[in-house]
């Protein structure tokens, strides 16, 4: 308790829906959720929590991407990888 399956699946959903533009991503969220009761590694409430707990952490990740993004660009020292939102970084 509570599921760390479906906390990572929501911090996951929440970056890649907004930071790349995919909506269509949550899908992936109740079928996580769902997949960890079905082989009886959770109960709901488990995977409800988890949800809630990985939203809460996506969104203070969406919200401070931007903050982050030149603390990692000084650490590996990678000048070429801008973010653009809706754009894959070119590698």
């Amino acid at each position: 308790m509570p599921s760390g399956d479906s906390s990572a699946a929501a911090v996951f959903c929440v970056l890649m829906a907004v930071e790349m533009g995919l909506p269509s991503i949550y899908v992936l969220l109740p079928l996580v959720m769902l997949g960890r009761v079905y082989y009886q590694c959770h109960w709901i409430g488990d995977t409800i929590v988890g949800f809630f707990i990985g939203s809460f952490w996506g969104i203070i990740g969406v919200t401070n991407f931007h903050t982050f993004v030149p603390f990692f660009k000084e650490i590996t020292g990678d000048e070429a990888w801008t973010p653009i939102a809706g754009q894959l970084p070119l590698i």
